[in-house]
């Protein structure tokens, strides 16, 4: 606290080695007030903020040290000039002092260096045994703020100024929130090393427009609309580095976030299968796992092996519609012996496809599991998981169900046909107690939805996406 005096906002949280930090973290405010002379240099200013029991009389003091400066203070929702000004003229010393009866609510106190020559002071305020005279005028020429310097009763958000975590002794690579403008392109360090096909990759979006979509997965994978290219996604990832793109006519990924780790090894793997496009070249594939089919976690992934272009990817991961020609592919018909994946007709960025599934270990049960629910289409459906503390810490997955096509991952994110029918759906506004799903008007593919949360507890993670979108 000794950079300057005034209102300090403090935090104190923990994190341990799973990457789990407590939320919301410890918080409180203190009033640094100098109990020496501090100078304020001409326009310079410090701010406190405090609150009395109503009907306390108060007494403000400010003691200044040769020339000139200012007490103005703001009674509670008082969002306009200040209430009660004390400014005396220098160059001696005097002492500025106002005196009120408090009301309820908070109370902003302001010193201010008088130009040209500023000054020092010190200040106190207390309850007083009866009510003060003021000593100063209440009407002032001082250049003092028209408006509270911090709004009327606001203080800062408990996540305020929260450090994300990097990354951690079991080989977790963690982004903070990151801006990106649409259109650009951005290359992330990890140099977690090993074999990337075997990482689990998730990448979120925040929409930074009040009672916009909030943390979300519109657009997962890139959806257009109307000739309007939205969405974000991961490419080119490596043993080094990974990229995130946000599509140029976006409007609702301000900022993205990625979580890559080393999931564990999977109970089966297709290996990387060269498929053409069309329903003609649907793959059956036989794993052969047994058991309840519709609680597997299943990850699908793209590889690019032309130069330059997208190698290890989820670009149009559950399709994405280019003036009638879908890229990508996704999976469907997921039962206890086999699963099917297709490559969209006019996809060139998917030439490469593995499917891995991973059936959760019965130890290790989600925390929230919403079962199937029905969306109808055109629906908003909120889901409370009442879990708590900080939803970036959640290993989330979603799984979609129809009659025609079984469990699958068909228009994860959303995908938009060149007629303008929206198929498909998503998760958008997620908060430590809640989320929307979303289902589009036209959807043929998400009838029903369902939502899994683990909280990450141990240090080996749960793998990708089963039917909705976000990690891989």
């Amino acid at each position: 606290l000794a950079g300057a005096p005034g209102i300090h906002y403090v935090q104190a949280w923990l994190w341990d080695g799973c990457n789990l930090s407590s939320s919301p973290p410890i918080w409180d405010a203190i009033n640094d007030a100098p109990d020496f002379a501090w100078t304020l240099a001409p326009h310079e200013w410090h701010l406190y903020r405090t609150a009395w029991a109503p009907g306390t009389n108060v007494a403000i003091s400010m003691t200044v040290t040769g020339d000139d400066d200012a007490l103005a203070v703001w009674s509670p929702g008082n969002s306009a000039a200040p209430d009660l000004v004390g400014d005396l003229p220098g160059p001696n010393a005097h002492t500025e002092q106002l005196a009120f009866t408090a009301a309820d609510g908070v109370y902003q106190i302001l010193a201010y260096g008088q130009p040209p020559f500023g000054a020092q002071y010190q200040i106190d305020w207390q309850p007083s045994t009866g009510r003060l005279a003021a000593t100063s005028p209440v009407a002032s020429a001082a250049a003092l703020p028209s408006a509270p310097v911090i709004p009327v009763d606001e203080t800062p958000p408990v996540s305020s100024g929260l450090p994300e975590f990097q990354a951690a002794a079991t080989g977790v690579f963690t982004t903070p929130w990151t801006a990106i403008a649409p259109g650009q392109t951005l290359t992330f360090t990890h140099n977690l090393g090993g074999d990337p096909d075997q990482y689990a990759v998730e990448l979120w979006f925040l929409d930074d427009e009040a009672n916009g979509a909030g943390i979300h997965h519109r657009g997962y994978g890139g959806n257009q609309v109307s000739g309007q290219l939205q969405g974000a996604f991961w490419s080119n990832l490596t043993g080094n580095t990974i990229r995130v793109t946000r599509n140029p006519n976006d409007a609702t990924a301000d900022r993205v976030r990625l979580r890559i780790w080393q999931a564990e090894p999977p109970d089966w793997d297709s290996g990387w299968l060269s498929i053409q496009p069309g329903d003609a070249n649907i793959q059956t594939l036989t794993h052969n796992l047994g058991g309840n089919a519709e609680d597997y976690l299943v990850a699908l992934k793209f590889r690019d092996p032309t130069p330059g272009g997208l190698g290890l990817h989820h670009y149009a991961y559950g399709g994405l519609d280019l003036s009638g020609q879908v890229q990508g592919a996704a999976w469907f018909n997921l039962s206890s012996t086999s699963v099917q994946v297709v490559r969209f007709a006019g996809d060139q960025v998917a030439p490469q496809v593995r499917v891995m599934i991973y059936r959760p270990d019965p130890a290790r049960p989600p925390a929230y599991d919403s079962g199937w629910r029905t969306v109808n289409v055109g629906q908003m459906v909120t889901l409370n998981h009442n879990l708590g503390g900080n939803p970036m810490n959640y290993i989330l997955r979603t799984a979609a169900r129809s009659a025609q096509h079984g469990v699958n991952s068909f228009g994860a994110g959303g995908l938009t046909l060149s007629n303008g029918q929206g198929r498909g759906g998503f998760v958008q506004r997620l908060t430590g107690s809640s989320m929307e799903v979303y289902r589009l008007p036209q959807d043929i593919y998400q009838q029903e939805v369902r939502v899994r949360i683990w909280l990450p507890t141990y240090s080996l993670y749960l793998p990708l996406v089963d039917g909705g979108a976000g990690s891989a």
